[in-house]
């Protein structure tokens, strides 16, 4: 996972999502997604020209419920991610969500 760390919380009226928030982050944000069945997933981070630049989690194996990812700014190389717009994908088996965040430094 990265160094990512990943929950789950269950319920019965979940639907499949994904969001981020703060949605404007200066430290910290935490990716949010609901998964409605179980399976794989693979959640990515891109900066503004579609590049990769962090993997958040590729599990084979993923419960059905609400998963929190912790984003701590960083690249896969560890580098502090500048000031700007990037946008995360979320593959599940079910479905993909996409969104964006901005890294306020």
């Amino acid at each position: 996972t990265g160094g990512a760390e990943y929950s789950l919380t269950t319920g019965p009226a979940l639907q499949f999502g994904a969001w981020v928030t703060p949605s404007v982050v200066r430290a910290d944000a935490n990716l949010i997604f609901v998964t409605t069945r179980p399976g794989a997933v693979r959640a990515e981070l891109f900066d503004a020209s579609g590049r990769l630049v962090r993997s958040l989690v590729n599990d084979t194996n993923v419960a059905p419920g609400m998963h929190r990812i912790s984003v701590d700014g960083r690249s896969d190389r560890g580098d502090r991610l500048e000031s700007g717009m990037y946008f995360f994908r979320v593959q599940a088996t079910e479905r993909t969500a996409v969104g964006k965040l901005v890294f306020a430094r």
